[in-house]
Order: structure tokens, then C-alpha cells, then sequence
């Protein structure tokens, strides 16, 4: 008797140490214990709640579901876990099996806890990664992230695009399948970099799954565990092939305008050289008219002072410093002095082709200003063919314009 009573003490002692409401069942489905949780939570005192019949310290409603569920277990000797919500408030419930001494079932346990904070929690999470995913997937930028090993562990829809891809293309894939050998040294001396915490923005070449070159500007960043220790990285992919392009060209463009100022600047100071030659072989001529011998000496003085006053009036056109005047222009001469100097300045993949037709009239030009033309137009086909090779052909040829042609080619 005795002992009986402080098994029941002790019981009941551990059942009100639970935060959360538990109590025991008969056979009969008898409530014949409960703790102080379950008494606050009905809104009844204890002691009216045991000898409870059927739950009817319940709703009908509530009764009947946790009922149901208890017979359940008495039936199979299982334990059984059901979850349900009320008053705003959501449970997980664990009914297990009460053995007697012969191994049957002589009732259950039932114990109620509440995991709303839990369930919040979990929900929170749930909406801030479907937002997260949301701004990843919407984002202008590619997003690109990678294991430890240098594996593709994600990739939003704008970074596989960026490079031709598909997700799953992109998904599980090293990293450096989409660079050449050389893009990837500097990729694996960057990985060394984010294994020693570094963040930086950088520039960086890859390759595009047609085989083209994509340039890109990355924001990349370490991902560290909990440890510290580095299991990947992420990094923002902008592509910035196009503008790239831009500067490349702008670059090429200021090239050649310094090109041209120390040209044109050559040019000139040579060409107040060549005034002053010319005219003391004018003046030599004249004075040794009578010493026949000397002559020949001075004509070709003078013929290699007038073929390098040509060649700086094809340089200050280039530079766009020549004087500007009309005369009758043979335009397929003009063409052919240019392409001497044009060999020099376009791309080293170009070919420059003239064809020229038969019989084709002076026009009233500024040759100067025509050589500026020929060359711009030249050297801009040279700009269009890049690294790539080409050919670049220069045509003369006579066409009839009437009115109606001549208004559709004005800008």
C-alpha cells in the first residue's frame, strides 16, 4: 500500500514537471491522471478532472478526434502522432501504448506539445527563401554559386542565359567548364584568394557555349560554415561584353587620333624642310645654269624633295591638317597614294583589294579632304572585322544619280 502511494506521488510529481498538458487513459477511455499543464489549459482544477469519462472536459468536437485517435493506439498497440490547431495555437500530439505486467494494453499516454513558435519559425523561413528565390530568379544580374570543390551548387536563370546554358546544364558542373586554360589560372588563383577570406569586384573572361567570349564583372564573396572553415562562394555576374567591345573600339579610336596629331605634326614641320630644299634647288639650278655636268645632280634632288612632299601631303591628310582646295581630282590616283599608308594602319587579319574602273573622270574635289574620307571609311571596315579575317575592297565606278536617288542617300 505504501509503495503503491509513491509510485501515484511520484507520478503525478513527474506529469506536472511537463510544460505541456499530458494525462493517462484506461481502457475504458477514463481519464486517471493529469498534470497541472492540462488543468490550465481546460480552465479546470485537477481534481475534477480525473474519473473524467469520454473527455468530456472537451468540446464534442475536440473530444471526439483525440477519442478516436486513443482507441486507435489501444487497438494496435502503436503509438500514434496526430497534429491539429485551435485557437490559433498548433499541436503535435504523441498517444503511445500503457503496458500491464502481461504485456497488454491497459491504456494510454497522451501528451500534447505546442509547436506554434516552431511552426511560425518554420513558415518564416519558408516565405524568406521564396522571396529570396523570388529576387534571385527576377534579378537583372546572374548569380552564381560554388561548393569547396569548385562546383556549380546555383545558378539563377540570368547567369546561365549570360553564357548559353540551361539550369540544369549549369547545375553540377565545375566552374571552370566555361573558361579556356587560360581564364583558368586566374580563376584558380581567385578561388586561393576567397579560401583566404578575400571579397573583391574584378573583371573576368568566359566562354560562351557557342565558343565566343563573354566578359563579365564580378562582385564575388566567401561562404564560410559554422566553423569558419570555407565551403564556397557566390558571386553577381554582370555582362559586360558589349561595352567591352565599346572601349576596345574607343581605344583604337584614340590610337589612332594620337596617330594622326603625331602625324600630322611630323608632316608639317617636314614639309616647312621640304619648302626650303626646293627653293635653294631652284635657286641652285639657276645658278649653275651654265655648268651643265651639275643639272642632272639637282633634278634628282628635286624629284626625291617632290616625292616626299607627297608623301607628307598624304600624311596631313591623314592627320586632317592639309589646306582645303578644289581642283579636278583623279579619284582612282588619290585612291592608290592612300592605300600605301592605309596598309599600315588598318587590322593585320584585314586585305585591302582595289578595283578600279576604266576610263574614270576627274571630279572637283579637295583631294585632301577626299584621302580623309577614303581613309576613315577604311579604317572603320577595319574596326568592323576586328581579329577576324577579312577583306576590305575599294571600288571607283561611274553611276547615274537622278534627283530621287541622290535625296534617299542624304542623312
Amino acid at each position: 500500500m505504501v509503495e503503491t502511494s509513491y509510485n501515484e506521488r511520484a507520478l503525478q510529481a513527474f506529469l506536472n514537471a511537463l510544460t505541456e498538458p499530458a494525462l493517462l487513459l484506461d481502457r475504458e477511455l477514463t481519464l486517471r491522471a493529469g498534470n497541472l499543464a492540462l488543468a490550465e489549459r481546460v480552465g479546470l482544477p485537477l481534481t475534477e478532472l480525473v474519473g473524467a469519462k469520454q473527455m468530456s472536459f472537451l468540446s464534442p468536437e475536440m473530444a471526439h478526434s483525440r477519442l478516436a485517435h486513443a482507441q486507435r493506439c489501444l487497438d494496435s498497440a502503436q503509438p500514434v502522432v496526430f497534429e491539429d490547431s485551435r485557437a490559433g495555437r498548433h499541436f503535435v500530439n504523441h498517444v503511445m501504448p500503457v503496458l500491464g505486467d502481461q504485456g497488454s494494453v491497459t491504456g494510454v499516454a497522451i501528451v500534447a506539445i505546442d509547436v506554434t513558435r516552431r511552426r511560425r519559425a518554420e513558415q518564416m523561413m519558408r516565405d524568406s527563401e521564396s522571396r529570396c528565390q523570388t529576387i534571385i530568379s527576377t534579378c537583372v544580374e546572374g548569380v552564381w554559386q560554388i561548393d569547396a570543390e569548385s562546383m556549380t551548387s546555383f545558378v539563377n536563370p540570368q547567369m546561365a542565359s549570360m553564357l548559353g546554358y540551361s539550369i540544369d546544364e549549369f547545375l553540377g558542373k565545375s566552374m571552370y567548364d566555361f573558361m579556356d586554360d587560360k581564364a583558368r589560372e586566374v580563376a584558380e588563383e581567385n578561388v586561393r584568394r576567397r579560401q583566404r577570406g578575400i571579397s573583391e569586384e574584378h573583371d573576368f573572361r568566359f566562354k560562351h557555349k557557342d565558343d565566343r567570349d563573354v566578359w563579365a564583372s564580378l562582385s564575388t564573396n566567401p561562404i564560410h560554415g559554422a566553423d569558419g572553415e570555407y565551403i564556397g562562394a557566390v558571386a553577381m555576374v554582370t555582362d559586360i561584353t558589349e561595352r567591352r567591345v565599346l572601349e576596345q573600339r574607343m581605344l583604337q579610336s584614340q590610337k589612332l587620333e594620337s596617330l594622326g596629331v603625331l602625324a600630322g605634326g611630323i608632316a608639317h614641320d617636314f614639309n616647312n624642310l621640304l619648302v626650303g630644299i626646293l627653293a635653294n634647288v631652284s635657286l641652285a639650278e639657276r645658278m649653275v645654269s651654265q655648268q651643265t655636268a651639275a643639272l642632272p645632280l639637282l633634278a634628282e634632288v628635286r624629284r626625291a624633295a617632290e616625292a616626299a612632299a607627297n608623301l607628307t601631303n598624304e600624311l596631313l591628310a591623314y592627320s586632317g591638317k592639309g589646306p582645303f582646295t578644289t581642283e579636278p581630282v583623279d579619284l582612282q590616283a588619290v585612291v592608290a597614294e592612300v592605300s600605301a599608308l592605309l596598309t599600315a594602319v588598318i587590322s593585320k587579319h584585314a586585305r585591302l583589294e582595289l578595283n578600279f574602273a576604266s576610263n574614270l573622270p576627274a571630279i572637283v574635289a579637295d583631294a585632301t579632304q577626299v584621302r580623309q574620307v577614303i581613309m576613315n571609311l577604311v579604317t572603320n571596315a577595319s574596326d568592323a572585322i576586328g581579329d577576324e579575317p577579312g577583306t576590305i575592297m575599294a571600288s571607283t565606278f561611274v553611276a547615274h544619280l537622278d534627283p530621287g536617288r541622290l535625296a534617299g542617300m542624304q542623312l
